[in-house]
C-alpha cells in the first residue's frame, strides 16, 4: 500500500466539528442530521448511527433518517472507526503523482478517479473498503488541477499523455493483466477518457460530466488550471469511440448510470448510447447528479461493482 497525498487526506477526514455538533445537546436536529450524513460518508457508520436513532422520532427528519439508517445497514462492515483499519501516511509531496496504491495480489487492476473534492459522496477510504470484497487492485487517481484530469495527476504524470503512462507502469508495476476504469461526475469523464486511451476492459461511470467540458465555462476553467487551452474537439470522447469502430477493435465495455430526472447527466450518457459495448442505466425517480447514496440506499452498489468486475457479463 502505498501513501496518499496529504490534501486528499485532509478533504477525507472526518471534521472535528461534526463530533462536536452531535456531542452538543443544544444543536438543532437539523444540524445534527447534517453532522450524521456527513459522518457516515467518511466512514464512521456504528457510532453515527447510535445518533441517528435518537433523531427517528422527529416527523420532518423521519424519511432521511430512515434513508440514512438504511444506508448504514449497507455500510455496516466497511466502518473506519475500529482501531486503524487503514494505516496510511499523508505525504505532502508526491513524486511520481497523486495517486494512492493498494495492492491486493491480483492480475485484475481498477482505476478509480473521484470527481470534485476528491471523493465519490463516500470517502476514498470507505470506497476502498467497498471495493476489497472484489479482490482487485486499487489505484485511486486525484486531480490536483480540478480540471477533469486533463493536466495529469501532477508529480511525474503532469499532462494527460505524462498521467497516462505513469498510470500504465504503476498498474505493471503491480501484475495488471487487465485493467478497470472507473469514476464519478468529472471522474467519471476521466475514467472514461483514460479507459479508451489506456484499452481498459472495462469502464464504469457514474453520472459523468461528458458534453459539459466542452462548452465555453469549463474550457475557460480547464485552461485557467492547465495553461494549456484545449479545443473542444479534443475533449470530446465520441471520435476516441469512432477510432475503435474504424480500426475494427472493440471498446472497453461501458456501463454509465445516472439519474433519470437529472437533464444533464442524460444528455452526457445520450452522447454515448449510440456506441457498440455502451450501455446506459438510468434510476427512475432520481434526479441528483450525486448517485452513490441512492445505490446504498437500493442496496445496489456492491452488485453494480461486482457485475462491473466479471469477465463476461451476461448480456
Amino acid at each position: 500500500m502505498s501513501n496518499i497525498p496529504e490534501w486528499v487526506h485532509a478533504l477525507n477526514k472526518p471534521p472535528g466539528y461534526a463530533f462536536e455538533v452531535l456531542k452538543d445537546p443544544g444543536s438543532s436536529p437539523e444540524r445534527r442530521l447534517a453532522a450524521c450524513q456527513l459522518l457516515i460518508r467518511l466512514g464512521i457508520v456504528r457510532w453515527t448511527a447510535e445518533h441517528l436513532e435518537a433523531l427517528r422520532s422527529i416527523p420532518e427528519l423521519a424519511v432521511r433518517v430512515e434513508q440514512l439508517l438504511a444506508i448504514c445497514g449497507e455500510l455496516w462492515d466497511t466502518d473506519l472507526s475500529q482501531g486503524d483499519p487503514l494505516p496510511v501516511f499523508p505525504l505532502d509531496d508526491c513524486p511520481v503523482g497523486d495517486v494512492w496504491v493498494v495492492p491486493a495480489g491480483s492480475d485484475r487492476t481498477v482505476l478509480v478517479f473521484p470527481g470534485r473534492f476528491s471523493h465519490m459522496w463516500v470517502s476514498v477510504y470507505l470506497m476502498q473498503r467497498l471495493l476489497e470484497p472484489h479482490g482487485v487492485n486499487v489505484i485511486h487517481v486525484f486531480d490536483p488541477l480540478d480540471a477533469f484530469y486533463l493536466g495529469g495527476i501532477g508529480g511525474m504524470g503532469r499532462g494527460l499523455a505524462a498521467a497516462q503512462d505513469i498510470l500504465r507502469r504503476l498498474a505493471a508495476n503491480i501484475g495488471t493483466r487487465r485493467l478497470y476504469c472507473f469514476g464519478q461526475s468529472s471522474g467519471g469523464y476521466a475514467a472514461l477518457r483514460y479507459g479508451l486511451e489506456l484499452g481498459a476492459t472495462a469502464m464504469l461511470a457514474f453520472s459523468p460530466m461528458v458534453f459539459q467540458p466542452r462548452g465555453p465555462r469549463w474550457l475557460e476553467h480547464i485552461h485557467a488550471k492547465t495553461g494549456h487551452r484545449f479545443a473542444p474537439e479534443a475533449i470530446d470522447l465520441r471520435p476516441l469511440y469512432r477510432r475503435y469502430e474504424e480500426e475494427g477493435r472493440t471498446a472497453p465495455r461501458t456501463s454509465i448510470f445516472c439519474g433519470a430526472g437529472n437533464r444533464a447527466d442524460m444528455r452526457s450518457a445520450a452522447e454515448l448510447t449510440g456506441f457498440k459495448g455502451v450501455k446506459h442505466f438510468t434510476l427512475e425517480g432520481i434526479a441528483t447528479h450525486d448517485i452513490i447514496p441512492n445505490l446504498l440506499h437500493a442496496q445496489l452498489l456492491q452488485p453494480i461493482l461486482a457485475r462491473f468486475f466479471e469477465d463476461d457479463p451476461p448480456a
